[in-house]
């Protein structure tokens, strides 16, 4: 399971209507990858099996009878105040905790989205560019959209998936796939 990520309010006074705890759950992982060729006959191998991560949005305004409706705050940080934004956070909640309420408004968002970046083992730095200054590192579709999808792992319930089946690394070597969640907001 990838960090938990908490959303505070921007401005005024904390209502819980407001407050919001992301899970991000990696569902399928590649533990290796062939390298794809660069140039325009050049092979496609994607990345196999594709990654696939779930998102789960745990609403603590529906446990206290708030207005589980109520929109997603507008800027991203953790739930200690000296951390930086978008630092993960404590976890309030066990998973499996009975207490836990999974908002399932959030599946029919269409403004959470995910971006798959190459990174060193040992480093969140984001790699590109190949040496030559003009090629990708990553090739086929590095963004994916939030699919609201039936959880054969869960009694079909519905959840949110990001799925990354046309993915491609274009350099040898290890690496990290970094996964970066966003939701677009006005």
């Amino acid at each position: 399971m990838l960090p938990q990520y908490h959303h505070w309010p921007t401005s005024g006074d904390f209502d819980l209507r407001q407050y919001r705890v992301y899970e991000l759950v990696v569902r399928q992982e590649p533990k290796q990858a062939r390298m794809c060729g660069v140039g325009g006959k050049a092979d496609r191998r994607p990345i196999d099996p594709p990654p696939i991560v779930q998102l789960r949005v745990v609403d603590p305004a529906a446990k206290t009878g708030g207005n589980a409706a109520a929109g997603p705050s507008r800027s991203m940080m953790s739930s200690d105040d000296d951390s930086p934004p978008g630092s993960p956070a404590t976890r309030p909640y066990p998973d499996d905790s009975p207490d836990t309420n999974y908002a399932h408004s959030f599946l029919q968002n269409p403004y959470y989205f995910m971006f798959a970046s190459l990174a060193r083992p040992d480093d969140d730095a984001e790699l590109h560019w190949l040496k030559d200054g003009r090629t990708r590192c990553t090739t086929g579709s590095v963004v994916s959209s939030l699919y609201h999808l039936k959880d054969p792992q869960n009694n079909n319930e519905d959840a949110g998936f990001f799925v990354f089946p046309d993915l491609s690394v274009r350099t040898e070597g290890s690496y990290r796939l970094k996964l970066s969640l966003f939701e677009v907001v006005g």
